[in-house]
């Protein structure tokens, strides 16, 4: 049994891990899924995908501040290490999958089955979850880097470095009319589980206002109920990025606009794997020639053409809601990214 004093020395340090863990963050609609599979094409590589949509990180709150890091350390180690036993086929079995180094092909064609029936018992029964085995054994699966995905937790992504030396950041960033159109077109489509409108979801505001950049720019609940849905998602924009980009250390993040690698595939590619310390490999340079060769008008298809996909605002918003987007990024610190980009 730990003494007490043991406990909080244990909490009050930071804790570093064997096995290095990647982080792929970002808001939603901001390119995460497709980043998420570059990421999981690597062969030295598991992925995890949206774990914490699943399995929620309830001790740590949505907007934490990196100064108070050290109340929140045992639980992130907790829920780090518990990544490994998670068996829901949407978290570590999200279409496509890929064949692993370790990994022979009679246990890689049994993985496949065994998604593919939990897909369609799930489609065919919503209650019936069947668990997916790990494509890695457990002796095995210690010795690769792990990759999680994450659209929940780009608040919490200062909090999470402090606690963990071996952890390396993707912060992954859209331009801030793609992320709105994006997100007003899904929900046009009924494309969202939650049935809030994502301009009215008070409740994560009220969350983002405790973040001091909040202050910095003299926003309240009452501000932005009196504003336009395109200037609340605006802010939301804004707060978030922000608030990750303030509670962070540049040297273990790779902030990456996603235009940049919908650009220029294979070289920003390059850069995030000699960025996170791995190797360039076929299986990856494979799927980046399928992913943007193939066309898919699906919502959350990773397989489009990701200069059009990037640029479709252009044509979705109408120039008064571009100019009031612009109005508001516009000093911001994630918005100086984008000043040239209207």
């Amino acid at each position: 049994m730990k003494t007490i004093n043991q406990s909080t020395q244990m909490q009050s340090s930071t804790i570093i891990m064997d096995r290095q863990l990647i982080l792929l963050f970002g808001m939603p609609r901001s390119g995460t899924t497709w980043i998420g599979k570059i990421f999981d094409s690597h062969p030295s590589v598991i992925y995890r995908h949206e774990p914490d949509s699943w399995k929620r990180m309830v001790a740590i709150p949505v907007i934490s501040n990196s100064d108070e890091y050290e109340k929140y350390c045992r639980d992130i180690t907790d829920y780090i290490e518990g990544l490994d036993t998670i068996s829901l086929q949407p978290v570590v079995a999200k279409l496509p999958v890929f064949s692993k180094k370790t990994v022979g092909s009679i246990r890689y064609g049994f993985f496949r089955i065994n998604v593919l029936l939990s897909m369609l018992l799930s489609r065919l029964f919503s209650k019936v979850k069947l668990p997916v085995i790990s494509l890695v054994t457990p002796g095995k699966v210690k010795l690769m880097s792990m990759a999680w995905k994450s659209i929940e937790s780009l608040g919490r992504l200062g909090v999470i470095l402090k606690c963990n030396k071996r952890i390396k950041a993707i912060h992954i960033i859209r331009h801030p009319c793609g992320y709105i159109s994006s997100v007003l077109s899904g929900e046009s489509g009924g494309k969202f589980v939650c049935n809030t409108a994502t301009s009215e979801d008070y409740a994560f505001f009220d969350e983002l206002l405790k973040s001091p950049i909040s202050k910095k720019y003299g926003l309240s609940i009452e501000k932005l109920e009196n504003m336009q849905a395109i200037e609340r998602l605006s802010w939301r924009w804004v707060l978030i990025n922000e608030h990750a980009m303030s509670n962070t250390e540049s040297e273990r993040v790779f902030v990456l606009k996603y235009e940049d690698l919908c650009k220029k595939p294979v070289d920003v590619t390059k850069k995030m794997f000699e960025f996170t310390g791995l190797e360039w490999n076929e299986q990856t340079e494979k799927f980046l020639s399928n992913s943007t060769s193939k066309q898919s008008d699906a919502y959350y298809s990773v397989y489009k053409d990701p200069v059009k996909s990037s640029e479709k605002w252009k044509s979705k918003l109408e120039s008064d809601e571009i100019n009031a987007i612009r109005k508001i990024i516009s000093g911001t610190i994630p918005g100086q990214l984008y000043e040239k980009d209207f």
